[in-house]
């Protein structure tokens, strides 16, 4: 009778020659079935991750949504501000998202609300991070498809236990990226007693909402960004006062801009 060894951690096995190319039949099966669901694995994990962002939103505010609902606004650039193309286009986003909120885009000197808007990043920190590397070591928690060389030509597998053998690490850089739109009512600042300027003691600007949303990301570049900062921002308009909260919307799926309404 001839016989072949199966690999088990410390255990010879005899088994006719026979019964040989059905057991290796049996691993090539489990082999491209173990292929596939790797390969699966992967691509879910691959599509899962590349498309969410996850930020950080906090607002104050002293109006409820239908209370802004109408209301007529306008985005007013600071002086830095002013000739820069970078603050139109994410102007487009915010008045894209306010407009989706029942406000009402219009030129500057009809509008009742005045927006603003700033945008930071910072220089990025260096974040380290460190991972097992396993091996075949013949015990551990781990379990694995691991090559043998047995009787016969080629290479041979069975289940073996995987345990780890050392630690690798990787660096990459991360960048906080900040976003921050405030709602003053036009009327408070000349006088006319609305109710933002008697929130607000009746002098200057009513400030009516402040809302600023925060992430962190390998991107050095705001612009690729902006548009799912701006939807996490107001995806719970104006969302509860004081209070910060984690949001995750899709980087792809972000609601389009507005441009500017034409000035009369």
């Amino acid at each position: 009778m001839t016989s072949f060894r199966v690999a088990y951690p410390g255990i010879s096995v005899a088994a006719p020659a026979a019964r040989r190319a059905a057991a290796d039949g049996h691993a090539g099966a489990a082999l491209r079935w173990l292929r596939l669901a790797v390969l699966a694995l992967l691509a879910g994990a691959t599509s899962g991750c590349a498309s969410y962002l996850t930020a950080q939103v906090t607002s104050f505010h002293e109006v409820q949504r239908d209370r802004l609902a109408g209301r007529s606004f306008v985005i007013t650039p600071s002086r830095e501000q002013a000739e820069s193309l970078e603050f139109r286009s994410y102007a487009d986003l915010v008045r894209g998202a306010l407009v989706r909120q029942g406000l009402v885009a219009a030129p500057g000197g009809d509008a009742e609300l005045v927006v603003t808007m700033r945008y930071f990043i910072d220089n990025g920190k260096a974040v380290v991070y460190g991972y097992p590397a396993y091996g075949y070591a013949g015990y551990g928690p781990v379990w694995g498809w691991a090559p043998y060389y047995g009787y016969g030509p080629g290479v041979h597998y069975t289940w073996a236990a995987a345990y780890p053998v050392g630690y690798g690490y990787t660096q990459t850089m991360l960048y906080r990226r900040e976003l921050r739109v405030e709602i003053d009512d036009r009327r408070a600042a000349a006088g006319q007693g609305s109710q933002g300027g008697k929130a607000n003691g009746g002098g200057g600007r009513g400030r009516l909402f402040e809302g600023s949303v925060v992430t962190e990301g390998e991107s050095a570049s705001l612009a690729p960004v902006m548009p799912a900062m701006v939807h996490a921002l107001f995806s719970d308009f104006p969302g509860p006062s004081g209070v910060s909260r984690r949001v995750e919307v899709l980087l792809d799926h972000a609601p389009p801009p507005a441009a500017a309404p034409p000035a009369n």
